[in-house]
């Protein structure tokens, strides 16, 4: 779990789109395939919960996890 304050959401996209890419160029010069899935949520309301937060992230992350195995040719 990473915990970014005072980024706005486009920030936030653009530290995902890097993360994103280094976990690509880490795959192709791997014999091991490598595959992450994420899952984000951006907010700038103060009186979020935090359990609140962390379930809608995990429910994206859930939606990469499938979508990446759905793109992912079986061995």
């Amino acid at each position: 779990m990473i915990i970014l304050k005072n980024k706005t959401a486009e920030e936030t996209e653009e530290i995902i789109r890097q993360v994103r890419a280094e976990i690509e160029f880490a795959d192709e010069q791997s014999d091991i395939p490598i595959s992450v899935a994420m899952g984000y949520v951006w907010t700038n309301a103060e009186e979020k919960n935090l359990q609140e937060l962390i379930h809608c992230a995990d429910e994206k992350m859930y939606q990469d996890k499938k979508q990446i195995k759905e793109n992912t040719p079986s061995v």
